[in-house]
């Protein structure tokens, strides 16, 4: 089954959003990709605690006013939560 069209899966990888492709026989790569993170040194983070690709609130203040204003037109009835 194909999920993703392939420039769309290779993108995904490139920024973070999957760890890993699997091309193949899926056991085998799922195996393979449970031995690679095990073997790895050091903890594994969860990924709550991972900030890295998160920017900071100025960085993101067009996208979450993009946001708000997305759902302004959208959910019109909706009071705020007051």
């Amino acid at each position: 089954m194909r999920l993703w069209q392939a420039d769309r899966r290779a993108e995904a990888l490139q920024v973070g959003l999957i760890d890993y492709l699997i091309e193949g026989d899926l056991a085998a790569g799922a195996a393979a990709f449970a031995r690679g993170v095990t073997e790895r040194a050091g903890l594994h983070p969860k990924t709550r605690e991972r900030h890295d690709k998160l920017g900071s609130a100025e960085s993101n203040a067009t996208l979450f006013a993009a946001g708000r204003e997305t759902a302004r037109k959208t959910r019109r009835n909706l009071d705020g939560g007051t």
